[in-house]
């Protein structure tokens, strides 16, 4: 889900919950206040409130959901919105008053437009304060948080090599080119994946070559390591060397998942547990963006494709792997 598509939802949950709220205020206040041949009047009053207001809104909640494609942002949204509502109710006025001959002050005035007006313009500016308020604490929390992982200010397509800024360019690079095993009767593209494992033959490494791809990515970014680290029970085509690994080098960063202290941020390696087969171990993939409560990865082999996924924070992952800047593999250190 995107930030543009979770600010809609969250307006919309606002609006319809102003809606119903207001509803039912109204018409309990007016059962309540009911006096003799109340029902008649209740009936009476459903009409005149149907044609009027609630049409009104209605209408505007149906357009409204055809709206968001073309809104920039949720201001832009909600401004639409409010127009349009506007323009349905002068649209009403004048139809009012055209069909019975009467004036257009009139009918605001007995079908109790004006109070609607203001009711209404006062309501959507609550509405926009909150998603304003809303917007601001987002970004300060993610500029915080980018300021504190020293994100700030860096621009992931022209990080230096050896960084995990630049795996995080390299590897959403490099899944978006759609790389792929053999899928629907067509050959294999996976060449430059599989040829740093010599013992890594394709008829293996199809639709087995996460961990292959993430390993093709740090290499590419800049970072200098092994097929096989000493301290590893496998290659780095497997999913369980890469923990072994990090586990073993005090120099990298092993953080489970869960740890408080610990922001997950593009470039870190994350590892998954029970993905696509009941097994730990059983997916890798790299961070490209942190979200309150999503990762967007970076990943190959996801149905022996590759792509960018949206991964929730659940426990799925089981840990995040972060190499430091410059990373180079020595002896006896992982």
């Amino acid at each position: 889900m995107t930030a543009k598509k979770e600010n809609f939802t969250t307006f919309k949950k606002l609006l319809f919950a102003y809606l119903a709220l207001s509803k039912i205020f109204y018409w309990v206040t007016n059962i309540m206040e009911m006096g003799p041949g109340g029902l008649d009047n209740l009936g009476r009053m459903f009409i005149n409130r149907l044609m009027t207001r609630d049409l009104l809104l209605i209408l505007s909640v149906i357009i409204s959901f055809y709206l968001g494609k073309l809104a920039k942002n949720i201001f832009v949204y909600i401004g639409i919105f409010y127009v349009l509502i506007l323009g349905l109710a002068f649209g009403q006025i004048w139809v009012i008053a055209r069909f019975f001959g009467i004036d257009h002050g009139s009918v605001i005035g007995h079908m109790g437009y004006f109070h609607f007006f203001v009711q209404f313009t006062i309501s959507f500016f609550a509405i926009g304060v909150i998603m304003g308020v809303k917007e601001y604490m987002a970004h300060v929390k993610k500029r915080t948080e980018a300021q504190a992982d020293g994100l700030e200010g860096c621009d992931l397509a022209n990080a230096p090599m050896g960084t995990r800024y630049k795996l995080a360019h390299v590897a959403k690079t490099e899944a978006q080119r759609f790389l792929h095993g053999r899928v629907m009767c067509t050959e294999h593209n996976l060449h430059e994946i599989i040829e740093s494992f010599p013992k890594f033959l394709i008829e293996e490494a199809d639709g087995m070559w996460c961990a292959a791809f993430v390993y093709y990515c740090c290499k590419k970014a800049g970072f200098e390591i092994p097929i096989k680290p000493s301290t590893c029970s496998c290659s780095f085509a497997g999913c369980i060397a890469w923990e072994e690994w990090a586990k073993a080098d005090e120099k990298i960063i092993y953080a489970a998942s869960g740890e408080r202290d610990f922001m997950p941020a593009p470039g870190d390696i994350v590892l998954f547990d029970k993905v696509f087969i009941d097994k730990e171990h059983d997916h890798i993939g790299v961070v490209i963006e942190n979200r309150d409560e999503l990762i967007i990865t970076a990943e190959g082999n996801v149905n022996n494709v590759s792509g960018i996924m949206e991964r929730m924070k659940d426990s799925h992952i089981r840990a995040y792997i972060r190499l430091p800047d410059n990373y180079k593999y020595s002896e006896g250190e992982g």
